[in-house]
């Protein structure tokens, strides 16, 4: 008698998962796509973001810094969707190292974690983007009639 081939353990379903190409391609794409959209909007000055989910701090900040505030918002939403899919594999990592007790799990979690730290701006380069992104939003205000 044959024996079937074994389903794919947890650690094994999530190392396919983790070498998602679609997942890393999301991760490159669609912040990127976001925050374009989102500059152009402030440059329009349809960017808005409703009071009552911001705190009476948040909002005073806004209203002190403008352009550059917004854009903080936006580069924040751009970090926090870049580290998504991450985030998720690691998740299904530390899990099936919890279930199966694989080094290999743990392993993988311990690289995710490491290349979410990696993606953690330093405040030079958080500065450096927001600074970029008025220039284009200046630009793209001066092509506007």
């Amino acid at each position: 008698m044959g024996h079937a081939p074994r389903p794919a353990t947890g650690a094994q379903s999530a190392g396919t998962d983790l070498a998602c190409p679609g997942s890393r391609g999301s991760r490159l794409v669609v912040p990127p796509r976001l925050a374009a959209r989102q500059r152009q909007a402030i440059a329009r000055r349809q960017f808005h973001v409703p009071p009552q989910q911001l705190s009476p701090q948040m909002q005073q900040f806004l209203l002190t810094t403008g352009d550059a505030g917004l854009l903080w918002l936006v580069f924040v939403k751009k970090l926090l969707m870049a580290g998504a899919p991450l985030e998720g594999a690691t998740f299904l990592a530390g899990v099936a190292y919890l279930v199966e007790g694989s080094p290999w799990a743990l392993g993988a979690a311990v690289v995710l974690v490491a290349t979410l730290a990696m993606m953690i701006p330093k405040r030079e380069a958080a500065i450096a983007w927001i600074e970029d992104q008025l220039r284009l939003v200046e630009q793209e205000r001066q092509q506007v009639p």
